[in-house]
């Protein structure tokens, strides 16, 4: 019995020599592997603001698209201003006092307002009426023998006219907008009071009014118009302009 007890010894600490072993070895594979986890999270990290950093630029080069189509549309405007000045000047006021000239003018620009009235009349009465209103007054000056008079009036109707074909036309310009989708939703807020309106346009029904630095998620645009959610709420339309990236 007496010589047994040396090899149990034995045997006892090579158990606990074992065990320290496994358990060293088990604290460093615990150490690397919090090491490892350690520099995942920093990694995710890098990656997030990585993400953050991308959604602002983005953001910043949809808004700035919205704008140079805002330029593009007021280029357009300029452009159909030139163009009515290129009819105006096919059609000069006469500076001659005849009559034959004076009524040959009238003639023509009651030929023009005539086929205008065939196209743009729909919701548009009350400019036609101011244009007719002063041309009617032509037929005075004609009798009283001012040719230039007559002349001048007929030309303010005709500008009357042709102001309308321009808002006509930019109108529909705006209306043939395609609606384009931002790459990922942005988060915006106002910069000062503006109306939340039904559609893309100073018709649409004003939703409310909302105070600046509200916030809102847009979805796309319009035109110059950004379609825009409040919160979970409703959505709507707010003119580009009144937006900027928080």
């Amino acid at each position: 019995m007496v010589s047994r007890l040396p090899h149990l010894l034995h045997f006892f600490l090579l158990v606990c020599l074992l065990a320290l072993l496994a358990g060293c070895a088990s604290t460093e594979k615990t150490a690397k592997m919090e090491g490892q986890i350690a520099d995942l999270q920093k990694e995710n990290s890098q990656l997030a603001a990585e993400i953050i950093e991308a959604k602002n630029i983005t953001a910043k080069l949809e808004m700035e698209l919205v704008e140079k189509q805002s330029e593009i549309s007021g280029l357009k405007s300029v452009q159909a201003g030139q163009e009515q000045e290129i009819v105006h000047k096919m059609l000069p006021i006469p500076v001659s006092s005849e009559r034959a000239e004076a009524v040959t003018y009238l003639a023509e620009v009651k030929t023009e307002i005539d086929a205008a009235r065939e196209i743009e009349k729909s919701g548009n009465e009350q400019i036609f009426g101011q244009a007719d209103a002063l041309f009617d007054q032509t037929k005075a000056e004609l009798i009283k023998k001012n040719y230039d008079a007559a002349c001048l009036l007929a030309s303010q109707a005709m500008e009357l006219i042709r102001s309308l074909q321009i808002s006509v036309a930019l109108q529909k310009g705006s209306k043939s907008s395609p609606y384009t989708e931002f790459i990922a939703p942005l988060q915006l807020e106002l910069v000062k009071r503006s109306t939340f309106r039904t559609q893309p346009s100073m018709s649409g029904t004003v939703i409310d009014t909302l105070e600046p630095g509200t916030t809102v998620t847009a979805s796309g645009y319009k035109g110059n118009w950004v379609k825009v959610r409040i919160g979970e709420g409703q959505t709507g339309w707010i003119y580009f302009n009144l937006l900027s990236i928080p």
